[in-house]
Protein backbone atom coordinates (compact mmCIF):
# COMPACT_ATOMS: atom_id res chain seq x y z
CA UNK A 1 0.00 0.00 0.00
CA UNK A 2 3.05 2.40 0.59
CA UNK A 3 6.48 2.54 0.38
CA UNK A 4 8.40 2.27 3.82
CA UNK A 5 9.77 4.01 5.40
CA UNK A 6 7.84 7.41 4.47
CA UNK A 7 10.11 10.43 5.02
CA UNK A 8 7.44 13.63 3.42
CA UNK A 9 5.12 11.80 1.21
CA UNK A 10 4.22 8.39 -0.26
CA UNK A 11 0.95 7.26 -1.98
CA UNK A 12 -1.15 4.72 -1.03
CA UNK A 13 -3.08 2.62 -3.67
CA UNK A 14 -5.71 0.27 -3.06
CA UNK A 15 -8.39 -1.58 -5.37
CA UNK A 16 -12.04 -2.46 -4.45
CA UNK A 17 -13.82 -4.67 -6.61
CA UNK A 18 -17.85 -3.82 -5.71
CA UNK A 19 -19.60 -0.79 -4.52
CA UNK A 20 -18.53 -0.24 -0.66
CA UNK A 21 -17.87 2.37 2.03
CA UNK A 22 -14.44 2.32 2.49
CA UNK A 23 -12.27 4.28 5.41
CA UNK A 24 -8.61 4.94 5.29
CA UNK A 25 -6.90 5.68 8.14
CA UNK A 26 -3.42 6.41 9.34
CA UNK A 27 -3.45 4.76 13.69
CA UNK A 28 -0.06 5.25 15.71
CA UNK A 29 1.23 2.70 17.89
CA UNK A 30 -1.25 3.67 20.95
CA UNK A 31 -4.08 3.16 18.66
CA UNK A 32 -5.10 6.43 18.05
CA UNK A 33 -6.08 8.29 15.01
CA UNK A 34 -3.86 10.47 13.05
CA UNK A 35 -5.51 11.27 9.52
CA UNK A 36 -8.46 10.12 7.80
CA UNK A 37 -7.80 9.96 4.50
CA UNK A 38 -10.70 8.01 2.98
CA UNK A 39 -14.14 8.30 4.52
CA UNK A 40 -17.49 7.46 1.98
CA UNK A 41 -18.80 5.38 -0.50
CA UNK A 42 -16.86 4.32 -3.86
CA UNK A 43 -16.99 2.27 -7.05
CA UNK A 44 -14.65 -0.37 -7.71
CA UNK A 45 -11.77 0.61 -9.13
CA UNK A 46 -7.96 1.62 -7.71
CA UNK A 47 -7.69 4.81 -6.02
CA UNK A 48 -4.31 6.25 -5.24
CA UNK A 49 -4.29 8.58 -1.95
CA UNK A 50 -1.64 10.66 -1.50
CA UNK A 51 -0.41 10.94 2.64
CA UNK A 52 1.72 13.69 4.08
CA UNK A 53 3.47 12.95 6.75
CA UNK A 54 4.77 16.53 6.70
CA UNK A 55 3.40 16.86 10.21
CA UNK A 56 4.00 13.71 11.31
CA UNK A 57 6.60 12.63 14.09
CA UNK A 58 8.66 9.82 13.63
CA UNK A 59 7.65 6.61 14.26
CA UNK A 60 6.00 3.60 13.51
CA UNK A 61 2.39 4.17 12.56
CA UNK A 62 -0.23 1.69 10.93
CA UNK A 63 -2.62 2.07 7.69
CA UNK A 64 -5.84 0.95 7.88
CA UNK A 65 -8.18 0.26 5.43
CA UNK A 66 -11.76 -1.11 5.56
CA UNK A 67 -14.00 -1.99 2.87
CA UNK A 68 -16.36 -4.28 1.55
CA UNK A 69 -16.55 -5.71 5.35
CA UNK A 70 -12.50 -6.32 4.73
CA UNK A 71 -9.73 -4.68 6.59
CA UNK A 72 -6.30 -4.58 5.53
CA UNK A 73 -3.63 -3.48 7.85
CA UNK A 74 -0.17 -2.35 7.02
CA UNK A 75 2.91 -1.30 9.55
CA UNK A 76 5.16 1.70 8.20
CA UNK A 77 7.43 3.91 9.64
CA UNK A 78 7.91 7.64 9.06
CA UNK A 79 11.54 9.01 9.73
CA UNK A 80 12.38 12.80 9.70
Amino acid sequence: MTPNPVMNNSDIQFTIIEDCDVALDIINESGQLIKNLVRGFHKPGTFNVRLDAHDMNSGVYLVTLKACEQIAIMKFQVLK
